[in-house]
């Protein structure tokens, strides 16, 4: 059975995370706090991709405002039977919402604010929606709770997609 990781964190293992985000599947652990599932591959070929607890968070480092945070994710909205709903945040400051409304990959993307401290800036992604595959899906042995799944997130140039849905920041 997978198990999440608690309480990791780049600067307790020694480690300075590189700049520009991170690909699941090359080199996350670096950027990864808690909240996330060990990586996985469903199909030969496809995109690696985490498991993401009701509260997962990350760091990147050299993160400037009005910079972009782009968030390619999935949520098993078929199970939830509703529409996934999110809150990301910067240093403790919310940056955008999002809503997922079907199990497809998606693509959401989120200007960012200033690093309070320096140019290092901690993430956290929270949604009250999640469920425990076991549970919900019969026969199934995996006990871990998923809200989301996660498969890169990378910071680039410029402001948010105004197509993609609910990435603008609150009012």
């Amino acid at each position: 059975m997978m198990t999440a990781r608690h309480g990791a964190s780049p600067s307790s293992a020694g480690q300075r995370p590189a700049t520009g985000g991170f690909v699941i599947g090359h080199g996350e652990e670096a950027f990864l706090g808690a909240g996330w599932h060990e990586r996985e591959l469903r199909q030969p070929g496809r995109t690696p991709y985490r498991g993401v607890e009701r509260e997962a968070s990350f760091q990147l480092t050299e993160v400037h405002g009005g910079a972009c945070l782009t968030l390619l994710l999935t949520a098993p909205v078929s199970v939830f039977g509703e529409a996934y709903r999110a809150e990301l945040l910067q240093d403790g400051r919310g940056i955008g919402h999002i809503v997922l409304e079907n199990d497809n990959w998606a693509v959401r993307r989120f200007r960012l604010l200033a690093p309070l401290a320096g140019i290092d800036s901690h993430f956290e992604l929270r949604s009250d929606m999640a469920f425990v595959p076991a549970k919900t899906l019969e026969g199934n042995r995996d006990f871990r709770e998923i809200s989301c799944y996660l498969a890169a997130a990378l910071v680039t140039a410029g402001g948010p997609d105004p197509l993609a849905a609910d990435s603008s920041p609150p009012a």
